[in-house]
């Protein structure tokens, strides 16, 4: 297992990218080449410095910020989000106004598919559940959110856009909030550094 670690993604970004591009290993995921290594853990020691300063790969602030409320907000539209990234287009699927994988319904409204159809009685807000169990228990362990929806993720789903992101696990440990990212794949360029740090 490969263990990435460093004060902010300045500092690991073109590590990471480096290493991967000496050592990482070649496949052909959908066809496309990429090098990849399998088993990687980040750690970003002050996730608070998050804008991504490095010369000819900054982020775009004003994304970065709207996927944030996107996210937050319940929404999962593709006509909010491509106003600040047209590269979002790639991820639409033809004849739907959602995204199959939108962070934001999966979080906030976890059960509701794309057509409006909810697999369970009402939508599950996962955040105010976290929330609610970390207030309950500093301590606690149980404070998880789900972002894979097997029926929704099946290989029978037709769609450009699939979670990347698995699950999430919060914790409260010495008075800050640390948060276990699990994810199934993540580019580390367009994803990782520097939109998933933002989020």
């Amino acid at each position: 297992m490969k263990v990435f670690e460093g004060k902010n993604q300045n500092k690991l970004y073109l590590r990471m990218l480096r290493e991967l591009w000496e050592k990482g290993e070649v496949s052909k995921p959908r066809g496309k080449i990429v090098k990849e290594f399998n088993h990687v853990v980040t750690i970003i020691q002050n996730p608070l410095e998050r804008i991504q300063t490095i010369y000819g790969r900054g982020g775009n602030i004003f994304f970065q910020v709207a996927e944030i409320l996107w996210i937050l907000n319940k929404m999962g539209d593709t006509k909010f989000i491509t106003h600040y990234s047209k590269n979002m287009e790639l991820f639409k699927d033809d004849g739907y106004e959602m995204y199959n994988a939108p962070y934001g319904i999966r979080l906030r409204k976890w059960g509701v598919r794309r057509d409006g159809f909810c697999i369970i009685d009402e939508p599950f807000d996962q955040l105010f559940d976290v929330y609610k169990k970390l207030k309950a228990d500093t301590e606690t362990r149980q404070a998880v959110s789900t972002l894979h929806i097997p029926i929704f993720d099946a290989f029978e789903v037709q769609t450009k856009d699939r979670s990347c992101n698995i699950a999430s696990m919060w914790k409260i440990r010495k008075g800050k909030l640390n948060l276990t990212q699990i994810i199934r794949s993540n580019d580390i360029t367009w994803g990782l550094f520097p939109n998933n740090v933002w989020q």
